[in-house]
C-alpha cells in the first residue's frame, strides 16, 4: 500500500512537471549562441507556433550578440526580424498579455506596435542602404509597405512598395535578375492594385 501511494505520487509529479514546461513561455525553445539561429527560430515561434514571448527573447538576444560583434548586417536583419514581429497578427492575440506586462522594449506598446515595426524596417534599410544591399530592401519595403497598410497609411505604403521595386530593379542591374519569392511580384501588384 506504501508503494502505491509513492508510485502515485511519482506519476503526480511527473505529470505537473509536464505540464508545467509545457505552459512555461519558453518550453522547448533549443539554446544556441548563434544569433542567426536565434532569430531562425524567433520567425517561425511568431508566425507558425504564435509564441512571441520566447520569439522577443530570442530577436533581442540576437541584436545583443549582433552589436556586440559590430555586425551591421547581421543587425539590420535583427531588426527586420524585430519590425515582422512586432507587425504580425500573433501579438494581437496576445493583446491582453502585451497590455498588463509590456514588450522587452519598454518603447513598444500594443497600441504603438505598428509604428515600433516601421521603427525597426527603417532601422534595417539604414543599414542596408550604406551596404548597398538592394535585394534585402526588396523585401524589407515591401514588408514595411504591408505594414503602412495595416495602419491605414496608404500614401507611404505606396512609397515603400514602389522602393520594393525599385530595389528589385536595382539588384536586377547588378547581375542576373535576383532570385524572389514565386509570388513577390504577384503580392506586390496586388497590394499596389489595392491601396495605391
Amino acid at each position: 500500500m506504501w508503494w502505491l501511494r509513492r508510485a502515485d505520487l511519482q506519476r503526480y509529479g511527473a505529470i505537473v512537471a509536464v505540464l508545467w514546461l509545457a505552459g512555461c513561455a519558453a518550453a522547448f525553445v533549443p539554446v544556441t549562441s548563434d544569433p542567426q539561429e536565434k532569430l531562425n527560430w524567433a520567425g517561425g515561434l511568431v508566425h507558425m507556433g504564435s509564441r512571441p514571448l520566447p520569439a522577443e527573447r530570442l530577436i533581442q538576444e540576437a541584436i545583443a550578440i549582433y552589436k556586440h560583434r559590430n555586425d551591421e548586417v547581421g543587425l539590420a536583419g535583427a531588426y527586420r526580424v524585430y519590425a515582422s514581429f512586432f507587425a504580425s497578427p500573433a501579438i494581437e492575440r496576445w493583446r491582453k498579455w502585451y497590455a498588463e506586462h509590456g514588450f522587452l522594449d519598454e518603447t513598444a506598446t500594443v497600441d504603438n506596435r505598428y509604428a515600433k515595426s516601421i521603427e525597426y524596417f527603417q532601422k534595417a534599410a539604414a543599414i542596408y542602404t550604406r551596404y548597398n544591399r538592394t535585394d534585402w530592401l526588396t523585401y524589407l519595403n515591401l514588408n514595411m509597405g504591408l505594414t503602412y497598410e495595416q495602419m491605414g497609411d496608404r500614401d507611404s505604403a505606396c512609397r515603400a512598395f514602389e522602393r520594393s521595386a525599385e530595389n528589385y530593379r536595382a539588384t536586377a542591374r547588378f547581375g542576373p535578375e535576383i532570385k524572389v519569392a514565386a509570388d513577390y511580384h504577384e503580392v506586390l501588384a496586388s497590394h499596389k492594385k489595392h491601396v495605391c
